[in-house]
């Protein structure tokens, strides 16, 4: 069982019997750049079950590089950006849309290379002692 974002509980499906085994592979991608530290998690649900890491511990990554991916066997791919608490970051143009039956939660199907939004140079607070 989860927690949806409106405070209901969601009851989860997911048979454990022969022909539906699966493992919920997840990554962890640390990335520190001018908007601040960014963290990327992706997510393998379900038949999809797999994160491969492109890059290790002390890589330099360009935009739009690729850091993961997924061996698809299925369906269901979940990717996580946790942004640092003052990053200026505009998720505006990210355009979700309500799980029908599912009040509070939101789902995005979105394409490779699809703009979700904007961000600006972070800057550290000064401390004045």
């Amino acid at each position: 069982m989860i927690s949806s974002a409106a405070g209901g509980n969601l009851e989860l499906n997911a048979p454990n019997s022969p022909g539906y085994q699966f493992l919920q592979a997840r990554a962890l991608i640390l990335i520190e750049n001018k908007i601040g530290l960014v963290a990327v998690l992706p997510i393998g649900m379900a038949q999809v079950s797999s994160v491969v890491l492109s890059v290790k511990e002390g890589d330099t990554v360009k935009k739009g590089q690729e850091i993961a991916f997924f061996q698809l066997g299925g369906s269901d791919v979940v990717t996580v950006m946790v942004f640092q608490k003052d990053a200026k970051v505009d998720l505006k143009e990210w355009k979700s849309s309500p799980v029908p039956g599912k009040p509070g939660l939101c789902e995005e199907f979105t394409k490779v290379g699809t703009k979700i939004g904007t961000a600006t140079p972070f800057q550290a607070p000064s401390h004045k002692g």
